[in-house]
């Protein structure tokens, strides 16, 4: 892969190969300014190594949008701690990168705060996180596509508000 010293603007969507791919991606960006970034596997993810590229390969990054999707019930088990991990001085004083997560029967995710994709799953939650100190009332503004999964729609959803959805639909979601 060529140096890609221009390239200052990178969205990277449903991403679901090695993290160590992306480490070599990053070594060409040095100039990276913004980048959003969606994994739907993202079992090894940690925040001190994100921290490392950030630091040692995108030392321009100043908008950082992501979206780290776990699957199975193991992976829910290990999300809330995953999670503490993206709440130091780092990203929250340093780089103002607030985040939040949501932890169900068998998966669990963790996003940056407004939300960076279009599409949502909503589903009964066991877990979640909303950072408190943020005006987060149109944090879902992204999100164009919507699903219900089973068992989602209460009263302690309402927290929920999707102002761009043009399409909907219903899931089965395994309990």
């Amino acid at each position: 892969m060529q140096q890609t010293s221009h390239l200052k603007y990178f969205v990277l969507n449903d991403y679901d190969e090695l993290l160590s791919d992306l480490e070599l991606f990053f070594k060409k960006t040095p100039n990276l300014e913004i980048l959003t970034i969606s994994i739907l596997n993202a079992m090894g993810i940690r925040a001190n190594q994100w921290r490392k590229w950030i630091v040692n390969l995108l030392p321009k990054l100043k908008t950082f949008r992501f979206h780290f999707h776990f699957r199975g019930r193991a992976a829910s088990k290990n999300t809330e701690s995953i999670f503490m991990e993206f709440q130091d001085d780092f990203w929250q004083k340093e780089h103002h990168w607030y985040t939040e997560f949501f932890v169900s029967i068998n998966s669990g995710s963790i996003h940056t705060v407004s939300y960076p994709s279009n599409h949502f799953t909503l589903q009964k939650f066991l877990s979640q996180y909303d950072y408190p100190l943020l005006n987060t009332s149109n944090k879902y503004h992204s999100v164009k596509r919507l699903e219900i999964g089973t068992g989602a729609w209460n009263d302690d959803n309402d927290q929920f508000y999707f102002s761009n959805v043009d399409s909907l639909g219903w899931v089965w979601v395994w309990v």
